[in-house]
């Protein structure tokens, strides 16, 4: 059952979305937290619903996709559930991004840097039990020497068991596992904690949530029906196939009963 607009948390998607969407200075410090790096002004990619390449290719959409000053451009990702494919979906997320400037009419060349980050609540599958592990292509043979390719993935595990992390970024986990601000008031923590207390005390986003539950559920219904029609239409095919098989089948038995019948006729007029 759906969550009520008053229990939403930053881990649900609608509130992690409206948030870092909306506030590109939280949205700035954040990135600046997991990458160690400077951000400069970010503002919000804008691009159709869900990318999709091509009419038969799958479609996806990005949660917060944000573009700072020197045109680097950030997807950043919440991941409630664990999920086996992430490795998966992070490539296929940074070739929608590339194909997304291509289509615009880059060149290759004018690719610019591409994060995808993936901030799991519930743990990373595979080794990474790391608070943070960053990926980047390197050469198999010289593991100093990278692709430069300017694509970077990062994985965020909030239920990570050990590896040495700051102050921040500790606080920064406990709140995505907890719901619960660590931290001073002023801390990155406490800000994110005190936007989405502030946003579910003024009913700020409470209609769009709505509207976004009800076309979720619209689309959730449409996918039963499309399914109840598709397994229908399987159910005739093959009723139809075995219906077929069946006369084939009977076909066949008829041949061979009149062969075994006029191989008896030519024995009898063979042994009169």
């Amino acid at each position: 059952m759906a969550k009520s607009y008053e229990e939403l948390e930053f881990t649900d998607n609608f509130m992690f979305v409206k948030i870092l969407s909306s506030r590109p200075d939280l949205c700035a410090e954040l990135l600046e937290m997991i990458l160690q790096k400077k951000i400069s002004h970010l503002e919000p990619v804008t691009y159709e619903n869900s990318f999709q390449p091509t009419y038969e290719s799958k479609g996806i959409r990005l949660d917060v996709y944000v573009e700072d000053d020197e045109h680097t451009r950030y997807d950043v990702e919440m991941q409630v559930e664990p999920d086996i494919n992430l490795a998966k979906r992070s490539r296929y997320y940074h070739s929608a991004m590339d194909m997304e400037m291509l289509l615009k009419g880059s060149a290759y060349s004018d690719l610019k840097q591409s994060y995808v980050i993936f901030i799991c609540k519930n743990g990373v599958p595979g080794s990474m039990n790391r608070p943070v592990s960053t990926y980047k292509n390197i050469c198999v043979e010289n593991p100093g020497e990278y692709l430069e390719d300017g694509t970077c993935t990062v994985f965020v595990n909030a239920d990570s068991k050990g590896g040495e992390t700051t102050a921040e970024m500790q606080n920064f986990l406990e709140f995505i596992r907890t719901g619960k601000s660590y931290g001073s008031a002023d801390s990155l923590t406490g800000r994110l904690h005190r936007a989405v207390t502030e946003a579910i005390r003024t009913g700020e986003w409470s209609v769009e949530y709505m509207w976004a539950e009800l076309e979720m559920n619209k689309r959730y219904l449409k996918g039963k029906e499309e399914g109840r029609l598709e397994e229908r239409k399987n159910t005739e095919a093959e009723r139809k196939r075995a219906d077929e098989e069946q006369k084939r089948a009977d076909e066949l038995s008829a041949e061979v009963a009149k062969l075994k019948a006029e191989l008896e006729a030519l024995k009898e007029k063979a042994n009169p």
